[in-house]
């Protein structure tokens, strides 16, 4: 093995190495399903179906941080039509989207403010031409951008505020800010008041600083178990410091629902 890794890295800037390396990434890339944004194709419909049709109500509380302009959200009411969505998204120019397309529902309560660890302001990078990018971490991006001071809040100030007891999903996405929105929801985690969690975890957790090692002790901790989501299933496994801190972008799941769990896992 050694002579062969010593062959290759000697070979490395050969046309034909090259060849070889850029398929093997692409393999990877879609074995990890790293950066399929798809909802169609990399697994969240499925676990979409699969805990709402565990839900047990007509009307159960959704909660979904990054907006953005809504089509998870959209997914959501597609399957629950009365489902009671509270949507979070910091920029103003982006909520816009959202409002003029949900604001008449009396069911989805959106709100033009982040969640963070602690209240405040921030400042956003903001990418008009692709506003999925945009961040607090900042990570950047060769296109235009400008900064945005945003307001920000916790999610259990937010839940408290608003009456809110056992929620049956939360997504956080959050282009690297996720470990902070959960730091914020650290009553409703320890209460158990939050069944499942979907977050995203990949490049701009390195801008942020933020380990998924970070979310499995907090997580884990309160009695869920992780797992990469895949299409068709979600990868629960425990944390492996050298297999799993890649940064590879994707959705992970989050469940303290024994059945969530089983239906979804590996086979």
């Amino acid at each position: 093995m050694a002579k062969w890794q010593t062959l290759v890295a000697r070979r490395s800037p050969a046309a034909l190495t090259n060849f070889f390396a850029r398929g093997a990434e692409a393999y990877l890339k879609a074995w990890w399903n790293e950066a399929n944004w798809d909802m169609a194709r990399n697994g969240e419909e499925r676990v979409l179906s699969t805990v709402l049709g565990m839900a047990g109500a007509p009307d159960p509380v959704i909660v979904d941080v990054g907006l953005n302009h809504g089509e998870w959200t959209r997914h959501v009411l597609g399957r629950v039509p009365q489902a009671e969505i509270h949507g979070f998204e910091i920029v103003p120019q982006t909520f816009a989207h959202a409002a003029a397309e949900f604001g008449a529902r009396a069911n989805v309560h959106l709100n033009n403010i982040g969640l963070s660890s602690a209240p405040g302001e921030v400042e956003v990078t903001y990418y008009p031409g692709s506003d999925t990018g945009s961040s607090i971490s900042g990570a950047p991006w060769d296109m235009a951008s400008e900064v945005v001071t945003c307001a920000v809040d916790t999610f259990d100030a937010y839940a408290a505020r608003a009456g809110l007891g056992k929620i049956l999903l939360m997504k956080v996405d959050v282009e690297g800010h996720e470990l902070e929105v959960l730091r914020g929801a650290a009553r409703s985690l320890e209460q158990g008041l939050i069944e499942t969690i979907q977050f995203e975890y990949g490049r701009h957790s390195i801008y942020s600083r933020t380990n998924l090692r970070d979310f499995y002790t907090l997580l884990g901790g309160l009695g869920y178990a992780l797992g990469r989501i895949h299409p068709g299933f979600v990868h629960f496994k425990d944390y492996d410091f050298a297999a799993d801190e890649n940064f590879r972008s994707c959705n992970f799941l989050a469940t303290r629902n024994p059945a969530v769990r089983d239906a979804l896992r590996a086979a």
